[in-house]
């Protein structure tokens, strides 16, 4: 049997660093610096995870296809 990967390398980090961002920022709720630095964490990684997947997802499985498209 052929294994089938179905995430990005990229998505796979974005996907876990948001998830321990936000498990440590439920777990650290008093706000202060530590809380805050969190946030940003999970904000950074879940826009580069959907800058990934609107722009340069959409190209990679077009290459994968065989037909590539210019970015716009």
């Amino acid at each position: 049997m052929q294994k089938i990967k179905v995430w990005d390398p990229v998505v796979r980090v974005l996907h876990w660093s948001l998830a321990i961002a936000v498990l440590g920022n439920f777990l650290n709720e008093e706000g202060d610096l530590i809380h805050r630095w969190e946030g940003y964490a999970a904000r950074s990684a879940s826009s580069s995870a959907a800058l990934f997947g609107a722009l340069l997802a959409a190209n990679m499985r077009a290459l994968a296809a065989g037909s590539p498209r210019r970015l716009r």
